[in-house]
């Protein structure tokens, strides 16, 4: 966005500037008119005069090369004047638009993150509930295998139990007979 905005302020400066030339452009185009008129008025004054004509055409080409001199310092000067005061101004304007870019990316920044840290703490919560809910069952899994393997367990220990007595009573009986006979 920061970008858009210094081009287009590039754009506006180099038209400034292009209008700036073609002002300059336009008075070195007046420029020769007006020294024809002050030929001109130059001659028909050298004319009236009892000047002698070389005398007062070096003077006048002497005064012509200085007023020229010295438009052509004050253009510059003014052309100078000009470009400085726009890359100036659009410093000014960049910089500006810059500051308030920042402080608008910064809230936009804010309220996103105030968006994402709401959307995480939710994520959580959901996730704490279903991995609770998940520890439950598989809390009740344990139980009931557990209660499982005990029934398990207790029929094997009455089944050996059982076979315990029965052999053993069974020794009996063989010894009981066998003291007998």
């Amino acid at each position: 966005m920061a970008t858009k905005v210094l081009d287009v302020l590039v754009v506006e400066m180099l038209g400034d500037i292009g209008k700036l030339h073609d002002q300059v452009d336009s008075l070195k185009a007046e420029l020769p008119a007006i020294l024809a008129q002050m030929q001109k008025l130059i001659d028909a004054q050298n004319a009236n005069a009892n000047v002698p004509a070389d005398t007062a055409q070096r003077e006048l080409r002497y005064y012509i090369g200085e007023e020229i001199q010295r438009i052509s310092e004050t253009v510059q000067q003014t052309r100078d004047t000009v470009i400085s005061d726009l890359v100036g101004d659009a410093r000014d304007t960049v910089n500006h638009q810059l500051r308030r870019m920042e402080g608008e990316s910064k809230r936009a920044f804010d309220a996103s993150a105030e968006v994402f840290r709401d959307s995480v703490t939710q994520s959580v919560r959901v996730a704490e509930a279903r991995a609770l809910e998940t520890m439950k069952g598989l809390c009740q899994d344990l139980k009931n295998r557990i209660g499982e393997i005990r029934a398990e367990k207790w029929k094997s220990e009455r089944l050996a139990m059982i076979s315990a007595c029965a052999a053993t009573g069974l020794l009996v009986g063989i010894a009981a007979v066998g003291i007998l006979r």
